[in-house]
């Protein structure tokens, strides 16, 4: 079967979880630089100030596959007086054990900072003043499975 490696782009409108309208813009890039690796960036936003941005890079690498994501995210708590930003990072490398199974490896590591603004009537809580206004986290995560024997 053939795929359809064309480059693509792509404009949608949804409601959010939360029933905000949304708007959405999708690019995708195969083959880059003529190599195997493909690119896919996407942005988000909602009339309510949210926004999300991310860029994923995929590429086989030697008997393995790879994908590196960056993201970041924006969101406007108005009634709270505060905006959280998120900005994270995620490297996967996986492949097979010569027809035994598969193994995965997941690096993962978040930055969020809170912004205590405040807008017009709307301040932040004192508890939040006090807090810690940046907090990282980090994973590292490795897996395998077993294919099961006919």
């Amino acid at each position: 079967p053939t795929v359809d490696m064309r480059r693509r782009f792509e404009v949608g409108a949804n409601v959010d979880k939360e029933g905000h309208a949304c708007c959405d813009v999708k690019w995708v890039q195969p083959e880059i630089f003529g190599s195997k690796a493909s690119a896919t960036a996407t942005l988000s936003s909602t009339a309510t100030t949210a926004r999300e941005f991310s860029l994923r890079l995929s590429s086989p690498v030697w008997r393995a596959s790879g994908d590196l994501e960056v993201s970041r995210k924006k969101r406007e708590e108005t009634a709270s007086g505060y905006s959280s930003i998120c900005t994270q990072g995620l490297f996967r490398l996986g492949g097979g054990l010569n027809q035994l199974g598969s193994w995965r490896l997941d690096a993962d590591w978040s930055l969020r900072d809170l912004d205590p603004k405040g807008a017009p009537q709307h301040y932040p809580s004192m508890q939040l003043q006090q807090e810690q206004l940046r907090s990282m986290k980090t994973s590292l995560k490795y897996t395998t499975s077993r294919y099961a024997e006919v």
